[in-house]
C-alpha cells in the first residue's frame, strides 16, 4: 500500500502547484503585511503609545489537491 499524506501549506510555495498531488495553501497579503508593519513601527517611533490592538488580514485559499486527500481507516495500515 502507497502512503500518501496530505498536506495544506502556509503562505505559497514556488513549486506548489508542480508537485504531484498540488501542494493545497493558505495564502497571505505579504505587501499588505509589510506595509501595515512598517505604519505601526513608524507610529511608535513618532511617539504612539496607544494601547496594543489587533489587525486582521484577509487570507486565501489556493486547493491545489493535495490537503483534499481522504485519511486512510487506521484498520487499513498494516
Amino acid at each position: 500500500m502507497q502512503n500518501t499524506v496530505a498536506l495544506v501549506g502556509f503562505d505559497d510555495l514556488t513549486l506548489a502547484d508542480v508537485l504531484v498531488p498540488g501542494v493545497t495553501v493558505v495564502t497571505q497579503d505579504v505587501t499588505r503585511l509589510g506595509q501595515l508593519a512598517t505604519d505601526l513601527l513608524f507610529a511608535r517611533l513618532d511617539g504612539d503609545d496607544s494601547p496594543a490592538r489587533t489587525h486582521v488580514l484577509a487570507t486565501g485559499l489556493v486547493i491545489r489537491g493535495c490537503g483534499e486527500l481522504r485519511p486512510v481507516p487506521a484498520s487499513a495500515v498494516s
